[in-house]
């Protein structure tokens, strides 16, 4: 299941720059009380960038591997990089 920015709370979402190369960092919490954050695929489709949270339901093998509801990214606002999109339904979380 991929997390909806209807339940994602964000708790940042700035632009950075490291060694002179800008950043955007996303922070937050899955509000999903009984799902985990699994992974996070981001990819760079034509100047847009997805960023799609995998969650997956809370067992007792996911609270021992330690996975929580926390995500954390950092994507490189390469100069074709025109805008970042979070979820399924492509919510603009940055834009150029």
């Amino acid at each position: 299941m991929i997390l909806s920015e209807d339940f994602a709370k964000f708790t940042e979402k700035k632009v950075i720059e490291e060694g002179h190369v800008p950043f955007f960092k996303g922070n937050g919490l899955c509000m999903h009380s009984s799902y985990v954050v699994k992974n996070a695929k981001i990819y760079n489709e034509k100047g847009t960038v997805h960023v799609n949270i995998e969650i997956i339901p809370v067992t007792s093998q996911t609270r021992a591997s330690g996975l929580s509801g926390n995500f954390s990214f950092k994507i490189p606002l390469t100069p074709d990089v025109s805008q970042i999109v979070f979820g399924e339904k492509n919510a603009v979380i940055w834009q150029k």
